[in-house]
């Protein structure tokens, strides 16, 4: 929600610098939410306030220069569609590229950034972000590393061949237009890397499913072994105890469900290792989405006084790190692999970074450790408890299933949408059902042993491939997003459509009033995910702005040339997209944006013959 997106320390370290831009960011996460999507975008346009967020406008400005620059490559079956958010959802769908891993056998789980930059004067930059943090507004501790890089030599600069292959794989996985593999290692090639003070980074690892096993044990013998994971799993318990001596001091931060998960066997594996705790991740946002009798999503209760006083919710633990003592040298391994088989033995996806560490991050493992409590040992004597019959656990394996083999397409007729599948959805004999629907509407039951669902028509504003999904057992659900083929393919004016009817008038004044300003951004108005307009009629007079005028235009354009351009880039392709689709016009609307229309473009043609 606006004003609570923990991410926004992530986001600013790949936010560009002041007069620069962004050429093209490649992000992985395991799972994503559109908050946090929407969220990239401000960012990788300078317009994400203190919030995460930013208005309607600043929304419509970083869609149109992320096109074809943006991608975010996720687990399918981990887009997370949360409560309230606004028809325009539908337009993160080119954002997005699902990587198909059965997660009942391996994941797509590495969570970097690889961001390429452009200053003022034509000159190149990169950023690269490695760590544990997903792209959701979650509130666990994670942890990152950035470096920078660029062709110039610079004191502490090296070269990293591993990010030039890195890049490659990104690069292909992303498909960008203008943006082949090859090219881009090209140039990776050329760029020195400088990292922070206190790290001498060894390796930059970025592993798929089917490569060899690995280990984040370095070679010789080892002091002190610290593992921060929130996940474990018995097969790499029993690997971990026989990492050292029995001279070894061995310290494993996690989580209490997965030391109470773990079979008697692997817990008497932990009883010589000192075991710490903090909470448990948060869990992923599979919430049903509350309607109103009107068909619209019920508002967000408001904060009250005793919300305000009350306790913080504890750390929650997302982190994963491995470090190793030995002598006066650290080496630690951070990254998205949890203590466990599946991250090291060939089965996800993961990336790692291996580096040395000084002081200063050796200081910052012990604090984090010292904020933790530890695990009392009678949590070690208690059977493993069962899930057979947990009714989430349950939808989650059935959700996992689907998503790796049920594959959907949407069959399209002028604006008529039909989601088919080659065979009905393996939903077992308990009663579970499933509901479907594009992320722009609401969801329809799935005919009982059907292959397709009517969806209906669909106006070219809210089409979209992103089809949300919900499982219901009893009192019980799970939902996601995923990406469906659309045949034919939406037409290429969507966007435009569908930000036009986002906009309004009131929003597409304050976009173009920012722009004719220098590109300031839109000041005012809230935030792009609250920014319900549907069935709300003329939203002009509520902010009371005047119209643009030929004087405002003039002003542009003698200040700023540059800046007039950039408006007029947009004026005319959105003008006319909210008079063809924003349907809750007024007759008094349309004839002032038809009149700003005909000042705008007289204003045009006498100041451009003018140069």
């Amino acid at each position: 929600m606006a004003g609570e997106f923990a991410g926004q320390p992530y986001l600013d370290q790949l936010r560009p610098d002041r007069s620069w831009s962004v050429r093209v960011a490649l992000l992985t996460a395991y799972s994503a939410d559109p908050i946090a999507i929407g969220a990239t975008l401000l960012a990788m346009t300078g317009r994400n306030g203190d919030s995460g967020s930013g208005n309607a406008a600043d929304f419509a400005e970083s869609v149109e220069r992320m096109r074809n620059r943006l991608r975010v490559i996720v687990q399918r079956g981990r887009l997370h569609r949360r409560p309230g958010m606004p028809k325009v959802t539908g337009v993160l769908d080119q954002f997005i590229v699902e990587q198909f891993y059965d997660e009942d056998k391996e994941s797509w789980h590495p969570k970097l950034a690889l961001i390429g930059y452009e200053g003022p004067a034509g000159e190149h930059s990169w950023r690269f972000w490695i760590g544990s943090r997903n792209l959701t507004p979650s509130r666990d501790l994670d942890l990152g590393l950035l470096i920078e890089g660029e062709t110039r030599r610079r004191k502490g600069a090296r070269a990293l061949p591993d990010l030039v292959g890195i890049g490659e794989r990104l690069a292909s996985l992303a498909s960008l237009d203008g943006l082949p593999a090859a090219m881009l290692g090209e140039e990776l090639r050329a760029v020195l890397w400088r990292a922070p003070d206190d790290v001498q980074i060894d390796a930059v690892q970025l592993r798929v499913a089917g490569d060899l096993p690995a280990s984040p044990l370095p070679v010789g013998s080892v002091d002190r072994i610290v593992a921060v994971s929130p996940f474990l799993c018995p097969k790499f318990v029993k690997t971990m105890a026989s990492w050292g001596d029995a001279t070894t001091e061995r310290v494993l931060l996690t989580t209490v469900p997965a030391v109470r998960g773990l079979p008697p066997e692997a817990k008497a594996m932990l009883k010589p290792v000192r075991l710490l705790a903090l909470a448990p991740p948060e869990p992923e946002p599979d919430i049903a989405e509350p309607v109103a009798d009107a068909g619209r999503p019920v508002s967000t209760p408001a904060v009250t006084d005793a919300d305000a006083e009350a306790e913080p919710p504890p750390v929650s633990l997302h982190a994963k790190l491995f470090a190793f003592w030995a002598k006066a040298s650290v080496k630690i391994v951070m990254g998205s692999a949890n203590a466990t088989d599946r991250a090291w033995g060939g089965r996800n996806a993961e990336a790692t970074v291996t580096f040395g560490a000084g002081p200063s991050i050796v200081a910052g493992v012990d604090a984090m450790l010292g904020s933790a409590m530890p695990i009392p040992a009678e949590i070690l004597a208690e059977p493993a408890p069962s899930t057979d019959d947990d009714p989430a656990e349950i939808l989650d394996s059935c959700r996992r299933r689907l998503a790796a083999h049920w594959p959907l397409s949407i069959a399209r007729t002028g604006e008529r949408f039909v989601i088919a599948a080659k065979h009905p959805p393996a939903l077992g004999t308990g009663g579970m059902r499933i509901e479907a629907g594009l992320v722009t509407g609401t969801t329809l039951p799935w005919p009982h042993d059907g292959l397709t669902l009517d969806l209906g028509e669909i106006p070219l504003a809210w089409q979209t491939d992103l089809v949300q999904m919900r499982l219901i057992l009893g009192n019980d659900s799970c939902g996601w997003m995923q990406r469906v083929t659309v045949t034919p393919p939406i037409e290429p004016d969507r966007d435009r459509a569908a930000i036009a009817r986002f906009l309004g008038i009131r929003s597409f004044y304050a976009w173009m009033r920012g722009l004719l300003d220098g590109d300031v951004g839109a000041p005012d108005g809230e935030p792009w995910e609250r920014h319900h307009r549907d069935h709300e009629g003329n939203d002009r007079d509520a902010l009371g702005l005047d119209d643009l005028t030929l004087e405002d235009i003039l002003t542009a354009w003698a200040r700023d040339k540059a800046a007039f351009q950039r408006a007029n880039a947009r004026f005319e392709t959105y003008i006319t997209a909210i008079l063809a689709h924003d349907e809750t016009l007024t007759p008094d609307d349309r004839h002032a944006l038809t009149a700003l229309q005909s000042i705008w473009a007289a204003a045009r043609i006498a100041l451009m013959s003018a140069t």
